[in-house]
């Protein structure tokens, strides 16, 4: 007979994500372009419920300054959470001005 058999247990790798916002500062109306990855997980939920695979981009037009957040779980129930930030800059005014009549004298 050979060794008795000794019980092991492998830690499964804990879930990862990276979540990225280009620009990340920017000016009401206009768009910026989310990418993320995900490893060690089958997917992920954006906060506000809508769910990703592994990797993929969007693009999006924030109105106000804010927290992109991505929860990802592996298949043995361990969570992880990526961010990232945004900063919306209100829109400069524009300002236009007719004379009339043109010419004063």
């Amino acid at each position: 007979m050979g060794a008795p058999a000794v019980p092991f247990t492998v830690a499964a790798a804990a879930p990862t994500c990276t979540l990225t916002i280009f620009p990340n500062v920017l000016t009401a109306g206009q768009s910026a372009h989310l990418t993320w990855t995900i490893s060690n997980a089958s997917s992920g939920v954006f906060a506000g419920g809508r769910a990703v695979t592994a990797g993929g981009s969007d693009t999006v037009m924030p109105t106000v300054s804010r927290s992109y957040a991505l929860s990802v779980v592996s298949d043995s129930g361990q969570h992880s959470t990526c961010t990232a930030d945004v900063t919306v800059r209100a829109a400069t005014p524009e300002c236009q001005m007719t004379v009339n009549p043109a010419a004063i004298l």
